[in-house]
């Protein structure tokens, strides 16, 4: 059973009626009191498990992305970036655990999205997409990424920064995904955070 010191607008630690009260680094929070499920495995349990997983799986695989594009929201909430993530993404994970990529965001924040064009890929297994419209009063202190994940290998690739001068972002797609399909996202990072992510769409690594 949870005591209060000091009347009712003091903290206090511990289960009181329907409320739980606990302390993080001397502050303090309370919460719903959630008791014992009487099934804790009906299928809507079990739905949002699934789904969990598979969005952290992705958060693994993403990491170098989602490491760069979540950095500044992360540090803000005092979550990890792959926290940050997940929050974001886990509605992007629908009833038939299909993943809707063009809705997934690999960056948050305030910066400019650059205006994206198609992705291409040459001999190499290089894909470049150009863009535009990324300039700003920070220009030379932010550069330009892509990140290109392919749902087979359940691995991705984030380029180096572009400058943004350069109007065009390159990555080297994995040897052993030739012949596949890579979804493809570009973003804005720097030391002032990011921009939100654009889904780019589809290619086919040659």
């Amino acid at each position: 059973m949870g005591k209060i010191n000091m009347g009712i607008l003091d903290g206090f630690e511990g289960k009181v009626g329907t409320v739980v009260g606990y302390k993080v680094h001397g502050k303090a929070f309370m919460r719903a009191y959630v008791g014992k499920m009487a099934n804790p495995r009906t299928k809507a349990q079990m739905l949002v498990r699934e789904r969990f997983g598979k969005i952290i799986k992705m958060s693994s695989a993403m990491k170098s992305a989602i490491d760069l594009g979540f950095a500044a929201v992360a540090k803000q909430h005092r979550h990890t970036t792959g926290n940050a993530f997940v929050s974001a993404n886990i509605a992007a994970i629908d009833e038939q655990m299909e993943v809707k990529y063009n809705q997934l965001l690999l960056a948050q924040g305030r910066l400019t999205t650059p205006s994206f064009g198609s992705a291409s890929a040459a001999s190499g297994n290089n894909v470049t997409v150009n863009f535009s419209g990324a300039g700003g009063d920070d220009e030379g202190e932010k550069k330009v990424y892509l990140f290109v994940y392919s749902e087979e290998a359940m691995a991705g690739k984030l380029s180096a920064g572009a400058d943004i001068a350069t109007g065009s972002v390159s990555v080297q797609a994995d040897g052993s995904w030739s012949g596949s399909t890579v979804h493809v996202w570009g973003f804005v990072a720097g030391k002032n955070g990011a921009s939100e992510s654009s889904y780019i769409g589809t290619v086919e690594i040659v």
